[in-house]
């Protein structure tokens, strides 16, 4: 329900992430300090922790996937015929199965498996106020990677977790770029406000 200003729960919670990360964490020191890592954070004022695991994010990702496809997806699959978009189509016809295999019994269990499984990230932010993972499992691939073959779509896919799972959750989150590895940008995402790191 959106407050006086007409902002919803979900805008008000990242502009108050993004006003704590500024306070605690001034930009321009993360400049200073690149790369982000548990030192530098720990010399800001932040409680570091290094985690072995999380509540389930790949479940989230693959639920995620499953909502978004399934909806509308011959609609999509016709918009990109007639547009000839060969990245689409291929990502459409590798997730044809998943998309055509959700009747209404399967939509309601993966809503109901939301509700928990938010409850247990909930939980987790209850002891960390925030948690820094990658944005992607691997560094950004060569162009039309996920066209090269079932193997190839499979692995980007794969590495994409974050991006996937915590929109099916609704949890705010933010995207920072920490330095270049070689020609490669590395960046990582906060979700919620004492930072917790989590090596992937």
């Amino acid at each position: 329900m959106p407050d006086r200003r007409g902002r919803s729960l979900r805008r008000i919670l990242l502009e108050r992430l993004v006003a704590r990360a500024k306070r605690l964490l001034p930009v321009e020191k993360l400049k200073r300090d690149r790369p982000l890592h548990g030192a530098s954070l720990e010399a800001a004022g932040w409680d570091v922790e290094e985690l072995s695991t999380t509540p389930p994010l790949a479940e989230a990702a693959d639920a995620q996937t499953k909502l978004v496809f399934a909806d509308g997806y011959t609609d999509i699959l016709a918009r990109a015929e007639r547009e000839g978009d060969t990245a689409a189509l291929n990502v459409l016809a590798h997730l044809r199965s998943t998309a055509q295999a959700l009747d209404l019994p399967a939509f309601s269990r993966l809503l109901s498996r939301r509700a928990t499984l938010l409850r247990q990230w909930l939980m987790f932010f209850e002891t960390y106020a925030v948690l820094v993972i990658p944005v992607s499992a691997e560094l950004p691939f060569e162009n039309h990677l996920d066209i090269q073959g079932d193997d190839a779509f499979a692995r980007v896919w794969r590495a994409q977790m974050p991006q996937l799972g915590l929109p099916y959750l609704g949890l705010p989150a933010l995207t920072v770029s920490t330095r270049l590895l070689g020609r490669h940008p590395s960046v990582c995402r906060l979700s919620r406000d004492a930072i917790a790191r989590i090596s992937v």
